[in-house]
């Protein structure tokens, strides 16, 4: 059974285009799916991509939901790493996890308000 990490955060929007960076670390193999309210914006396990104006997604939820597999058997930790930047801010996220057993999957939910 598949553990479960939920994380609520919000980021401050501030000027011009916002750039998301997304990152599966430890070593794992793993795969998030991001959702812009309801709208797909990538699916992948490295994500380097802009997300939009901030005079248009200011006030949307990014739903982020990655699936991780404990794949190194020196250690069960797993990491989502997100960085959120524009014009006037930046904001680094992280999610960490450790399987419940080798071999075990997390769940990583990640909700953050674009304020």
């Amino acid at each position: 059974m598949a553990k479960h990490v939920k994380k609520d955060v919000n980021y401050s929007v501030g000027s011009g285009v916002v750039n998301l960076r997304l990152v599966i670390g430890e070593g794992q193999l793993g795969t998030a799916t991001g959702l812009l309210d309801s709208n797909l914006l990538f699916i992948g396990s490295l994500i380097d991509m802009s997300i939009g104006h901030s005079d248009i997604i200011k006030g949307k939820k990014l739903y982020i939901d990655s699936s991780i597999k404990d794949v190194r058997p020196d250690t069960d930790e797993t990491i989502v790493t997100i960085e959120l930047t524009d014009d006037a801010n930046s904001q680094t996220i992280t999610s960490e996890g450790k399987a419940e057993q080798n071999g075990g999957t997390v769940i990583h939910d990640i909700e953050i308000s674009l304020l």
